[in-house]
């Protein structure tokens, strides 16, 4: 997504959460129920989202998470829909790949900003207990409030339900 809103495409959008296969997300089979969270994590904090298979079929924590999630993008949409509109009139990218505002971060491809002040650091690995982040110069802040001061390299505590996520006013 970060490369294509590079390219021109504003209004990028991640595959759809659950993939393609419905057997993909199944509490009998075994699957990987909380890289379908860390996706749908993920794909709350894009310019659009869609399912493909529904959290129904995750056991109760799991949906949990998911529903966290959508509370997450509902909770984005005023800055979504800021940002949606004024990429129709300047063709400036929603996404936007560190590098658009800090070419010092230009390495840093698993994070990403929405608009210039909004960092969002998807949580990548399994079992995750912290999301180590590059933050840019300034002042930032977490969703509980903490003050961040870049250029800096924090460890923040990640669990299930956590879409780590920067703030600069």
């Amino acid at each position: 997504m970060a490369a294509q809103s590079l390219l021109g495409y504003a209004y990028t959008c991640p595959d759809m959460v659950g993939g393609g296969e419905i057997s993909a997300v199944s509490v009998a089979g075994g699957r990987d129920q909380e890289l379908y969270v860390r996706y749908a994590q993920l794909a709350a904090c894009t310019p659009m989202m869609q399912f493909s298979v529904l959290p129904d079929r995750l056991d109760p924590p799991h949906q949990a998470a998911v529903r966290e999630a959508l509370r997450v993008r509902e909770a984005l949409w005023p800055l979504l829909d800021t940002l949606i509109d004024s990429a129709a009139t300047t063709g400036e990218p929603i996404l936007r790949p560190m590098a658009y505002h800090y070419s010092e971060l230009a390495e840093v491809v698993d994070q990403f900003l929405l608009g210039p002040d909004l960092l969002v650091a998807p949580v990548l690995s399994p079992s995750a207990t912290t999301r180590r982040i590059a933050v840019p110069p300034g002042t930032w802040f977490t969703d509980d409030g903490t003050t961040v001061e870049g250029p800096a390299i924090v460890d923040l505590p990640v669990t299930l339900h956590s879409i780590p996520r920067l703030h600069r006013f």
